[in-house]
């Protein structure tokens, strides 16, 4: 069961504890009404007495909204009361000990994670986000990530996945539910957004590789293609993918493309053997993420000639779009083949084209 079924069970269960609270009222009603009818000398002789029975029933009804009135406005101070009640208490990050102020810095974590994940420019999107996003995660959370989410929006963009780096050490003292359940809460915070952007692709590779290590402990990964020619197509795709993010710009060219798709391929081993598209491939986020996770099952050897090649078709043109190294960093750093954290991003004015390479 993945976490949106266990969303759709919790709602089912809350529908039937509303329908259990509404017989417990029924039931309270009725045990009243039946010891006053005794408390008044009525009973046995008398079991129907209507304006008694009204009186009980307004009596208790009115007794328990009050009650429960009360009790909704005194939990509107938000999750610190609940806290409180069940023995907790407030942690300042100058008084905490040890164990508090790791607790301390694992929320201020996730809230990156989940800052990271907000969409920044369309505010109806964000808003969208943060509905959903209280529904799942306690009030304090919520309102420790938009505060991060308002400072992160004012920092150069090429931080961003030097941030989730950082924060991801902290991330893995989570227990394993916990550290699936903050990368299904990412997935969550995409979803909202009606559409999937490079971003929240590039983020959701990164977190859920670096935390695998925590959420399956036992989970290795083997060996299983020793030659190029077993994973040629995966590293076209990727490739491609590469050359066209890195060519998005309004003025790029066809021939932009495809001069930094074929320059790339050259780059893998034994390309002058295997068969060479004419132009990039095209394929959508899943198809990448499939040909990536079979890429990571390459030998140490295949991983680094196909990170070098996609190196070279991002540095080719002497530019570095902040998209370009966001997706050249997720790839190299799932492939175990980590690269610098950052990338100059305009490393020279314009590019001096070579000529183009051979086809075979």
């Amino acid at each position: 069961m993945n976490f949106f079924e266990h969303q759709d069970r919790a709602r089912q269960n809350t529908q039937q504890l509303i329908g259990l609270f509404s017989l417990s009222i029924a039931v309270m009603i009725m045990a009243i009404y039946i010891a006053t009818l005794f408390l008044f000398r009525m009973a046995p002789r008398v079991w129907w007495h209507p304006g008694l029975f009204v009186y009980v029933a307004g009596i208790t009804i009115i007794a328990i909204a009050v009650g429960s009135l009360y009790k909704i406005a005194y939990l509107r101070e938000g999750g610190s009361v609940i806290a409180q009640e069940l023995g907790g208490r407030l942690l300042l990050p100058e008084m905490a000990d040890e164990q508090g102020q790791q607790l301390l810095n694992i929320v201020e974590e996730m809230a990156i994670a989940f800052a990271l994940a907000l969409d920044t420019e369309n505010l109806q999107i964000q808003e969208r986000q943060i509905t959903w996003l209280r529904e799942v995660q306690p009030t304090d959370l919520v309102e420790k990530t938009l505060e991060l989410s308002n400072e992160i929006s004012q920092l150069d963009s090429r931080i961003r996945l030097p941030l989730v780096d950082l924060a991801v050490p902290i991330l893995r003292q989570n227990s394993a539910k916990e550290c699936q359940r903050l990368c299904k809460c990412v997935h969550g915070l995409v979803i909202a957004t009606g559409s999937l952007s490079l971003w929240h692709f590039v983020l959701q590779l990164i977190l859920w590789h670096r935390l695998e290590p925590s959420i399956n402990p036992a989970s290795t990964t083997t060996v299983e293609f020793t030659s190029i020619e077993q994973i040629w197509p995966d590293s076209l795709l990727v490739l491609s993918v590469i050359a066209r993010v890195g060519h998005s710009q309004p003025d790029a060219s066809t021939e932009d493309i495809v001069y930094a798709f074929r320059s790339g391929v050259f780059r893998l081993p034994k390309a002058g053997e295997q068969e060479k598209p004419e132009k990039p491939l095209s394929c959508n986020f899943t198809e990448l993420k499939k040909s990536i996770e079979r890429l990571r099952l390459a030998t140490p050897k295949l991983k680094q000639a196909i990170v070098d090649a996609c190196a070279h078709t991002v540095l080719l043109d002497n530019k570095v779009t902040p998209s370009e190294a966001d997706l050249l960093r997720a790839i190299a750093m799932t492939l175990d083949c980590p690269i610098p954290p950052f990338l100059n991003p305009q490393r020279g004015a314009s590019k001096q084209k070579q000529s183009s390479p051979k086809q075979s």
